[in-house]
């Protein structure tokens, strides 16, 4: 025998084709059913793990890559000898990068839900992230590998090289097929 939930007295019946909203479902109701009923495909996944790591590459560039000693160095091998303009950059690039952990963790959420300004601001987010080559002037990249070795410039590399590939991927699949591989109309 199949059973049927019966709304509280004095609650009108459900209106046939009405949104779970509109049939009166209660919070933790949406909840369970927007969780059962979207299955992410493979671009959020994939969304979602490349975020993941950029999160991490990214904390690991700001934070523990790129210290203020070597930020001073690589510029002052690129003729920028300011002790000023060196602080001035270095709190510049660690906040640019605070924003952009921040970015790359919204991205974990396509998991969950893909909303089309979600899509705009994780590609929004690759971009810039692509650009951080160009951003940081190649003597500071230069003036990290002869300090510490190539395990300081590793996150840098990894961070701009999987921006560029997902920017290149979520750039191909809006043109192709719309935000999130949805069909265009």
């Amino acid at each position: 025998m199949r059973s049927t939930i019966r709304p509280p007295m004095g609650t009108p019946a459900p209106v046939q084709g009405a949104t779970p909203v509109e049939a009166g479902a209660s919070l933790s109701e949406l909840v369970t059913e927007s969780r059962t009923d979207v299955r992410p495909g493979r671009l959020p996944v994939l969304v979602a793990a490349c975020s993941l790591l950029l999160t991490v590459a990214t904390a690991l560039h700001v934070f523990a890559a790129f210290d203020h000693t070597i930020l001073q160095r690589g510029l002052a091998d690129s003729g920028l000898t300011d002790p000023a303009t060196a602080s001035a950059v270095f709190v510049v690039l660690r906040i640019l990068g605070v924003l952009l952990m921040a970015a790359n963790a919204l991205g974990i959420l396509a998991l969950w839900a893909r909303p089309d300004w979600l899509f705009a601001a994780v590609l929004a987010t690759n971009v810039v992230q692509a650009l951080v080559w160009v951003l940081v002037p190649g003597a500071v990249w230069t003036a990290a590998q002869d300090a510490y070795g190539w395990s300081h410039t590793l996150p840098g590399m990894v961070l701009v090289g999987l921006s560029v590939a997902l920017a290149v991927t979520l750039a191909a699949t809006l043109v192709r097929r719309g935000p999130w591989g949805a069909p265009t109309s």
